[in-house]
């Protein structure tokens, strides 16, 4: 199509323009089977997210253009011409009034915005405390980890930071760096090591912890260890606020730290292996492998690691489970994660029928979805509980992750033991636990 006349050039040229970023909206070719390879040719065209909006630009222009088109066509014709042309606007002011109309866009009502509601009114000092904790936790933004937004505490926060002026930890952002996510998400997870955002904290002053009573039990993680010893300042069902001091995090370590000791302290009641670890039930089948014989570029206990390119997908482990005595199996193992899009490799647990080889089950998830503490050093421990459905079978674990391409993954301290089996072990700096080292 082009439109004819000197005064035309900014209609052809938006109407092309239009086309060009229709074209791009739809992915092609890089959407074409087989031509995806030419996406590393786009420069910083592969940084565009959601391309489907562009098609937004060919919607207006294309409009424009019709509409100047039609009031040409009918100012060079008769009389029902412009009927034409009127009835066609007519039509889309009638489609605007019913899709203003069809819809409720009226707000619904916060109770904590009315007077005499308001979080301000509570009989609580808010300068007492730096910052609000809510959870269920939310943190979206870093593309490598995405904790949704749960119930009503986004919500709710929000506005208890809004009228109180306290900052709050939940994200919901854009391009957080790893680090930072990391860092925020080290907050609420298991206790094993100081949270380093401490030291990023202006003060001393204990966190506001905002508490969903009704839809904490929902989620994957296990949130209660943030109450012990926290207080209970306020409660509204389904919502908690305690006082959180920060030297509570860690007591809490250091409660856990100090267990495994207190059990060590007395070996006697537990069962010596040939792996040098100390269990506590005789005769339990588990699989423990250190990769202490394996060279790595970075390791997380001991001498050596798992090191390999997942580009095309590799087995990290890949064998039948020794003396199985029970059905239900916790695999854990620290994998490095501070680095882009590692969070996001693929991992599978599978199990094959030991007679005819047969896939029986499997488990697929990013590992993301299975990190249950962080280290300060960038390592996450991954942990996942699965059942096995008959003695003999053999299980394997596979990870892929096409976008690193060249890059490695590195991954340490493999760990599959029945449930409810605890391992212990003493080293000269550490004590070991279920794969926690403290």
């Amino acid at each position: 199509m082009q439109i004819e006349g000197r005064r035309s050039v900014y209609l052809n040229a938006l109407f092309f323009t239009g086309l060009a970023l229709f074209i791009f909206a739809t992915g092609f070719p890089f959407a074409i089977k087989g031509l995806e390879f030419l996406l590393d040719y786009t420069g910083p065209l592969k940084q565009f997210r959601s391309i489907g909006r562009f098609a937004w630009v060919f919607y207006f222009s294309s409009n424009i253009i019709a509409f100047v088109l039609l009031y040409r066509w009918m100012s060079r014709g008769a009389d029902w011409r412009k009927g034409l042309v009127i009835a066609a606007v007519l039509v889309l002011s009638v489609e605007a009034w019913f899709f203003t109309r069809s819809f409720d866009c009226r707000l619904d009502d916060i109770e904590e915005l009315n007077p005499g509601h308001r979080y301000t009114d509570l009989k609580i000092n808010y300068s007492e405390y730096q910052a609000i904790l809510p959870v269920p936790y939310y943190n979206i933004g870093s593309d490598n980890f995405w904790w949704a937004l749960s119930g009503f505490i986004g919500q709710k926060t929000q506005t208890l930071a809004m009228q109180t002026g306290l900052p709050s930890t939940g994200a919901m952002l854009t391009r957080t760096s790893l680090s930072q996510t990391i860092k925020q998400l080290q907050l609420v997870m298991e206790p094993y090591r100081l949270p380093l955002i401490l030291d990023d904290f202006p003060n001393t002053k204990p966190l506001l912890l905002a508490w969903d009573e009704e839809r904490v039990a929902e989620g994957p993680f296990d949130y209660r260890h943030l109450l012990e010893d926290a207080q209970l300042i306020y409660e509204n069902p389904p919502l908690r606020l305690y006082r959180l001091p920060l030297q509570l995090f860690s007591k809490r370590v250091e409660v856990r730290r100090a267990a495994v000791t207190q059990v060590l302290a007395a070996d006697s009641l537990l069962y010596r292996t040939s792996s040098g670890l100390l269990a506590s039930a005789p005769d339990s089948g588990f699989v423990y492998q250190s990769f202490d014989d394996q060279r790595a570029s970075q390791v997380y206990m001991g001498q050596g690691a798992w090191e390999a390119s997942a580009a095309d997908g590799v087995t990290l482990f890949e064998d039948t489970l020794p003396t199985q005595q029970s059905n239900q199996y916790v695999f854990s193992v620290w994998m490095h994660l501070q680095a882009d899009l590692h969070p996001r490799t693929d991992i599978a647990i599978v199990e094959y029928d030991e007679k005819t080889g047969q896939e029986v089950h499997r488990r697929d998830a990013q590992v993301r979805e299975w990190v249950q503490t962080f280290d300060n050093n960038g390592w996450g421990l991954l942990e996942w509980t699965f059942n096995l459905s008959a003695p003999g079978n053999r299980i394997a674990i596979y990870l892929k992750n096409k976008a690193l391409k060249k890059q490695n993954l590195h991954l340490d301290e493999l760990l599959i033991r029945p449930a409810g089996l605890n391992l212990y072990k003493r080293a000269d700096k550490w004590v070991f636990y279920n794969n926690r080292w403290y």
